[in-house]
This record gives C-alpha cells, sequence and structure tokens, in this order.
C-alpha cells in the first residue's frame, strides 16, 4: 500500500512539473527578461559554462534535434525519455540476473525500476502534451 501511495505522489509530482511548461511562451513576455541579462556581466565561470551550452545546442541541431521550437521540443523530450527508459529496462534486466545469481542489491532494483517506470510515464505524458498543441 505505501509503494502504491509513493508512486501515486510521484506522478502528481511529476504532472505538476510539467504542466507549467505546456503552455505557450509569448516572446513578448522575454524581451524585459533579455535586456536584464543583457546588462548582466558574466564571470569567467559563466562564460565557459554559456560556450559549452552552445557546443552542445550546435551538435544537437547537427543531429536534427531542435528544442527551439515550443510544439516539436515535446515530441523530443518524449523520444528521449522512452530512450531512456528502454535503457534502464535493459539495465534492470541485466541486474536482476546478478541479484538472483549473486544475492543482494535489490534496493537498486527497485530504484531503478521506479526510475523507469518514471521516465515512461514522462515519455508519454510529454507525447501527449506534444499531440495537444500539435493537433489540438
Amino acid at each position: 500500500m505505501k509503494s502504491f501511495q509513493l508512486l501515486s505522489f510521484l506522478v502528481f509530482v511529476a504532472i505538476f512539473a510539467l504542466a507549467p511548461q505546456a503552455h505557450a511562451i509569448n516572446p513578448a513576455d522575454r524581451a524585459p527578461l533579455q535586456e536584464a541579462v543583457s546588462h548582466h556581466q558574466l564571470t569567467k565561470k559563466e562564460q565557459r559554462q554559456q560556450k559549452r551550452l552552445e557546443k552542445r545546442l550546435k551538435k544537437m541541431e547537427k543531429k536534427g534535434v531542435d528544442f527551439s521550437d515550443p510544439v516539436n521540443k515535446w515530441l523530443w523530450y518524449a523520444i528521449f525519455a522512452w530512450g531512456a527508459s528502454v535503457v534502464l529496462s535493459i539495465l534492470l534486466s541485466i541486474l536482476f540476473r546478478a541479484t538472483l545469481l549473486g544475492g543482494g542489491g535489490f534496493g537498486l532494483y527497485y530504484l531503478l525500476w521506479v526510475l523507469t517506470g518514471l521516465l515512461g510515464l514522462a515519455g508519454s505524458i510529454s507525447f501527449v502534451i506534444w499531440l495537444v498543441k500539435k493537433f489540438g
């Protein structure tokens, strides 16, 4: 019963974490924020982080992944979440066989099992948001 309550709580937290981002962003609302950021002097550490982020985004764009589109970014979130869920489920099958043979390690197994389920759920929610934004 406790695991069901915990799972329900985590699902609601995931829904509330993703729901505010589902609304369209008005570009006019960004103008004051961009002006405030442009007047801020960046430290060397912030400049390095910004360069790394730009480099990663360029790599992603070369591969065809575009997070700047407010609609299609939800599809990419779903694809990445489902991919991570599949990779973790494969890892879980390997870990499960190892725990059967060597004993112990069930705590990590259940943690990864919950994480796999949450990633699959996040991918499904992102896909539904993409469908609503694209066709709704």
